[in-house]
Order: structure tokens, then C-alpha cells, then sequence
């Protein structure tokens, strides 16, 4: 005998509450596999514990969606921030190029990092000294920057940080949902392994009955 093969957790979580299902509702099934130990109370068990583990895997599943929700959020906040920074950091690069001690002020020489957070910091380093030094946002405003562009830019450097804390605290959470899922998965799984050894034997001579709890004959 042989559970018939499963692809997914959730086919594999039907077929156990099927087994359950099956195993309590029909006199047949019961009044043989009680008596191998398995009574009311023992399947009562077993449907306790799944219905544990679906509660469990279902809070997985929304704590993924959270979690790729939130970096969908990040990755769009970053990106409008990146893309604007990589504007001004031209302009400026212009604007200044025969002011060596400016380009340097702004951290606008050399390879500009490729990290996230080195990137984050170059970034905001360079609207922290605009914001201080009124002479340089007032020479970038006549090089096509508006000052609102500045504004929008600290705006984008404060979401962008907010949004990634939050995609941070949703990834822990997931992956904290996703260990106390796959440990659940893993006990319901051997309890319906037992289940299964025992109901070979309970009900081997009745292909129907043991069809009716998910384990099939070798074609």
C-alpha cells in the first residue's frame, strides 16, 4: 500500500482531513481500526492536531503574503528614491565639476557604492549637506532641481527607511510562522503515518475502505 502522491501542502492537508474525516463518519472503517487502538478519542486526536496545524499553516500563508507585500513596498519606495538620486547626483556632478572641494563635500568622486545601506548613506549625506549649505541648493535650484525636488527627496529617505524596517519585522515573523509550520507539518505527518501502517493492516481486504482514507494499491 501507498498514499497516493502529493504535490503541495495543501493537497497533502486535504488528504489527511479526508483520512479523518472518512475514518470517523463510516461504521465500517471505525469498528475495524478500533480495534487496533484507534477509538473516538484517539482519531478526535488526530483531528485536533490537524486542525492545529491548518490554523498554524494558514498563518504562514498570511504572514508570507505580509511579508512580500511589504517588500513590494520597500522595493518601490527605494527605487523612486534611487532614481531620483541618481538625477540630482548627475546635475550636481555637472554643476560642480570645477569645484573639486564641493564634489568631495557631496561624496560625488569616485565609484558610488552598489550596497543598499553604503548607497542609503552616500544619499543621505548628499541632501544633509544641500539641506545645510543654502549656497550649494541655491546653484543646484538654477541647474533645473526645484526645491520641492529636494523636499521629496528627504520624504523618499525617511519611507524608504520606514519601509524597510517594516519588510524586516514581516520576514522575521514569516520565517518565525514558517518554522512552527513545517515543525506541525512534520508531526501531524507522523501521526498520520502511524495512522496509515495501522489502517494497511485494519483494513486490508477492503480496497474501498482503504481508498477512503487515501492509501491505494500498487498498479
Amino acid at each position: 500500500m501507498k498514499t497516493r502522491p502529493t504535490k503541495s501542502e495543501t493537497a497533502l492537508l486535504e488528504q489527511w482531513r479526508v483520512a479523518l474525516k472518512n475514518a470517523l463518519s463510516q461504521p465500517e472503517i471505525k469498528t475495524r481500526i478500533e480495534e487496533f487502538g484507534y477509538n473516538i478519542e484517539k482519531l478526535q486526536e488526530g483531528q485536533t492536531l490537524w486542525q492545529n496545524t491548518k490554523d498554524i499553516w494558514d498563518l504562514n500563508k498570511k504572514e508570507n503574503l505580509e511579508t512580500k507585500e511589504a517588500s513590494n513596498n520597500f522595493k518601490e519606495q527605494k527605487q523612486k528614491l534611487f532614481k531620483l538620486y541618481t538625477s540630482h547626483r548627475k546635475k550636481a556632478k555637472a554643476k560642480f565639476k570645477r569645484k573639486p572641494e564641493t564634489l568631495v563635500l557631496l561624496q560625488l568622486t569616485g565609484i558610488q557604492p552598489n550596497t543598499y545601506l553604503s548607497l542609503l548613506q552616500t544619499i543621505k549625506h548628499f541632501y544633509t549637506q544641500i539641506n545645510q549649505n543654502q549656497e550649494i541648493a541655491n546653484q543646484l535650484i538654477t541647474y533645473n532641481i526645484p526645491q520641492e525636488e529636494f523636499t521629496r527627496a528627504n520624504e523618499l529617505i525617511e519611507q524608504t527607511e520606514i519601509a524597510r524596517a517594516e519588510y524586516l519585522r514581516e520576514d522575521g515573523e514569516s520565517q518565525d510562522a514558517t518554522k512552527q509550520k513545517d515543525t506541525a507539518l512534520t508531526n501531524l505527518e507522523h501521526w498520520m503515518q502511524d495512522f496509515y501502517a495501522m489502517s494497511s493492516i485494519a483494513l486490508e481486504k477492503n480496497e474501498q475502505l482503504l481508498e477512503a482514507i487515501g492509501l491505494f494499491r500498487k498498479s
